[in-house]
């Protein structure tokens, strides 16, 4: 991949680090759907630095979790992928309600829905792949849990410094999604 592309996250969290090294700390994590600017990439290809489009935060991720995208496509990813995960976690399954689990979903995660089969909804997927999730998973267009059954549905997740999913988030990480579901986009931290 080149630098100056785009791309879009294909894994339900991709950890962001500031050096390309997995012993550099995590600073923040990209979520399923989410698309990037690549900035820059290091002398192996193996890992490149982006910036997430929707909040403007830049660190160095693994390769393996983009796909790559011109600018056409990062904006057609964007237009499609209207559907965010309203739940904690939702797997997508390769039927409706059933078979093999082809990714987990974290909240605020984005997919591109389709049709519905009773209570499941067909999804694409970031790297193309379709599947299946519970309908109810799906926050409906303009509406989201409120802010006070949102907090009480996250009380006692984890604590993780760079977090932005409820298997843990910092603090920043928190307030941002928790605000991101309410139609509020904040910086990625204070510092922002």
């Amino acid at each position: 991949m080149t630098t100056d592309r785009f791309g879009v996250v294909t894994l339900a969290a991709l950890d962001a680090r500031p050096r390309p090294d997995h012993r550099s700390e995590l600073v923040s994590q990209l979520l399923l759907g989410e698309t990037v600017r690549v900035l820059a990439a290091d002398d192996a290809g193996q890992w490149l630095r982006v910036q997430n489009e929707r909040d403007g935060y830049a660190g160095w991720v693994r390769g393996w979790g983009i796909r790559p995208l011109d600018a056409m496509a990062a904006a057609r990813w964007g237009r499609r992928a209207m559907a965010r995960i309203a739940d904690a976690y939702a797997p997508v399954t390769a039927e409706p309600g059933r078979g093999h689990v082809l990714t987990p979903a974290f909240w605020n995660g984005r997919l591109a829905a389709g049709r519905a089969r009773g209570r499941h909804r067909q999804v694409e997927l970031p790297d193309g792949r379709r599947g299946w999730i519970r309908a109810s998973a799906l926050a409906r267009a303009g509406r989201s849990l409120g802010i006070v059954a949102r907090i009480r549905l996250l009380l006692g997740t984890t604590y993780l410094w760079g977090g932005r999913t409820p298997l843990g988030f910092d603090c920043s990480g928190f307030v941002q999604q928790l605000l991101w579901e309410q139609g509020v986009s904040l910086p990625r931290d204070a510092q922002q």
